[in-house]
């Protein structure tokens, strides 16, 4: 609603501008002029107290000739008649007072004791005139005056006075005048804002503002008259809009009604297809994880099969030889031979699925090359020529250099099967730096210092979808019972458990590149965890405690350590353990062989116990199990003194012939 104020506010608004314009304009008036009247009256002051100080040197100027004191004392009386004169002194030539003159009012301390330097001086209530006395034109005496300032500041207040009166009746005459022409200005307005509330209350924009004579009032009245006919307008528009867009929304209401109905059903056909593909693809998912897996089964059946035919044969071999009398060393090596393959085949197995407990050690890869160059020289045969660019500087990697051994072994088996008429392989070695964009375009590679190893032959080449496929397990292109299709699957686990990635490129009639990417470490001398203890000293008469719930395993142990001269306590779990080293005395066992995964109580559990209850006690820690059951078991192959199942009598023996040494 409008507000009955804004008139009001105008009108005074108007009158205060008018009278501050008003006052302001009288105010420095009356400043100009009293300035002026101030500046002529000053000057007025200073010549009457001149001619008045002229006129007594000249009747001073006998008495100062003789030094009469009497006579000007006589002269300056006559001031009496001047009540403005404060007082008045004459000093002779040498300087010296020689009358004055003072009014009764004022304190005798107002006099000046020594003559003062000539001219005019203003204070707040005085005004002093010095004037030298003349006699012919000679200076025979100087003349001190002071008047007060009451006529000055009486005509101050008369000014005052004048300009009050006259302010007050300017003010006054101009509010008269201002209120005239605010009723002409602001009686249009009202009738104006009247007219626009009860439009505004009412809504009702039929009615008009009247016109009158031509001014500029009218022509305001007329604008908005003319906006309200714009307003009517603009509402029988809006009205028609407005039914016109009710009839749309309730069209469109209704097509969206269908059309929502037709999307549900959509979606839910949708939903149901892509239930219906998910389960297809986990199907097919299933399906091919069957396949895989039967083809690993059936690898590993074969091969198992094979070295379990040796085994059974020649242990027969050995039963019917031994009947006779015969020597069985020949049937127990065969045996052995066989177990060692089954050992490889199962390192094989782990390394694929990355679940091999490793030797990690800092290694020379360069050394590493260059040691195996006899050996892969032999292996290729002389119609394949083999070259090695290994690069300056080429920093350490951490691994077990058996497993890089046989990822370089089976890379030079497989480059020889596919240059069978000859050609070149190319071992090449250099660092690199891996970036974050190498990393983005290389799922599943770390940024960091790498080493990588590239082996490259002339050989026949592979097509995309033989490269897709050669990591796979018992995946092979050879003929039946040429290759287990391990060899690259293993290359893969064993790359993958390093830390490392290998990349395939190849084209048919071109050859083949692998490139290997070891990570770099920064480790100088020194001896690293994991890395091979020095020459062994294979016997020892030190007693050894070993826990093993499989009880053959155990025994063959304990046969074993008492063949290299130990002497070896067998105990089938950790409880029977602490049963057993409580009826010994306990400086008396050295070192402690514990499996890791034991039922009841783990190997790293007794380790915890013991070595708390005995800190001299050495432990070493032994597991068939793969790297992750291990660890779970709070055992970890790089930072404790750990051996893999299965394992030779020698590397036994070096063991813990290191450990008891060690420390």
């Amino acid at each position: 609603m409008m507000s009955h104020r804004s008139p009001k506010s105008i009108r005074n608004q108007l009158i205060r501008i008018g009278l501050l314009t008003t006052t302001t304009a009288l105010v420095l008036t009356f400043v100009i002029l009293l300035i002026k009247e101030l500046a002529d009256l000053r000057r007025s002051l200073v010549h009457d107290l001149q001619v008045q100080a002229k006129i007594l040197g000249v009747h001073s100027a006998p008495a100062l000739i003789f030094q009469d004191s009497k006579a000007a004392t006589e002269t300056l009386a006559t001031l009496k008649f001047w009540p403005h004169i404060r007082y008045a002194v004459v000093y002779g030539q040498d300087g010296q007072i020689l009358s004055t003159y003072i009014r009764p009012d004022v304190p005798f301390r107002d006099l000046p004791k020594i003559r003062q330097k000539e001219g005019v001086g203003f204070t707040w209530t005085t005004l002093t005139l010095v004037q030298p006395v003349f006699l012919e034109k000679r200076p025979v005496g100087t003349i001190v005056l002071q008047s007060d300032l009451k006529r000055f500041y009486g005509l101050i207040a008369r000014y005052w006075v004048m300009l009050s009166m006259v302010l007050l009746l300017s003010l006054g005459v101009a509010y008269f005048l201002l209120s005239k022409l605010n009723r002409t200005i602001t009686t249009p307005l009202n009738h104006l804002i009247a007219l626009m509330g009860t439009i505004s209350r009412e809504k009702n924009y039929a009615l008009r503002a009247p016109v009158m004579e031509e001014t500029e009032w009218s022509a305001l009245a007329q604008g908005f008259n003319e906006m309200l006919d714009q307003i009517q307008q603009r509402d029988w528009e809006l009205e028609l809009h407005r039914r016109h867009l009710k009839e749309e929304v309730e069209k469109r209401t209704r097509d969206l009604a269908v059309a929502n109905i037709r999307l549900e059903k959509e979606l839910a056909d949708r939903k149901q297809a892509e239930k219906e593909k998910s389960a297809l693809e986990e199907q097919l998912r299933q399906s091919q994880k069957m396949e895989a897996i039967g083809r690993l089964a059936g690898g590993v059946a074969h091969d198992f099969n094979n070295l379990l035919t040796i085994i059974l044969g020649y242990c027969e071999l050995a039963v019917l030889k031994s009947e006779q009398g015969e020597s069985v060393i020949a049937e127990i090596e065969q045996i052995y031979q066989a177990g060692n393959r089954a050992s490889d085949l199962t390192r094989q197995l782990l390394a694929f699925s990355r679940r091999q407990l490793l030797e990690m050690r800092p290694v020379d890869l360069n050394e590493l090359l260059t040691g195996m160059q006899g050996m892969l020289s032999r292996i290729l045969g002389e119609d394949i020529r083999i070259e090695f660019h290994l690069g300056s500087g080429v920093g350490r990697i951490r691994t077990d250099p058996g497993q890089i051994e046989q990822v370089i072994l089976n890379l030079v088996v497989n480059a020889r099967d596919a240059m069978p008429y000859g050609g070149k392989l190319i071992f090449e070695t250099c660092n690199m730096d891996l970036d974050k964009n190498f990393a983005q375009s290389h799922p599943g590679v770390t940024p960091g210092p790498y080493v990588l190893l590239t082996v490259t032959d002339t050989g026949l080449g592979m097509t995309p979808e033989i490269q897709e496929r050669i990591f796979e397990p018992f995946f092979t292109t050879k003929e039946l019972g040429k290759g287990t299709g391990l060899g690259l699957s293993t290359i893969y686990g064993i790359i993958k458990q390093c830390g490392g990635n290998i990349w395939v490129h190849s084209e048919l009639s071109k050859g083949t590149t692998f490139e290997i990417y070891l990570p770099r470490i920064e480790e100088s001398d020194g001896f690293p965890v994991g890395e091979e203890p020095l020459e062994p000293r294979p016997l020892g008469k030190e007693t050894v405690l070993v826990v093993e719930d499989e009880q053959e395993v155990g025994r063959i142990i304990k046969r074993s350590l008492e063949a290299l001269g130990y002497q070896v306590l067998l105990a089938g779990g950790g409880q029977e353990a602490l049963r057993l080293i409580e009826g010994t005395e306990p400086s008396r066992i050295r070192l402690l062989i514990t499996d890791v995964v034991m039922p009841g109580m783990s190997g790293r559990e007794l380790s915890d116990r013991l070595t708390a209850l005995y800190p001299h006690l050495k432990v070493i820690f032994m597991s068939g199990y793969t790297d992750d059951a291990v660890i779970r078991h709070g055992v970890s192959s790089q930072e404790m003194n750990f051996i893999q199942k299965p394992f030779s009598l020698n590397t036994l023996a070096g063991k813990v012939r290191w450990v008891l040494e060690a420390g």
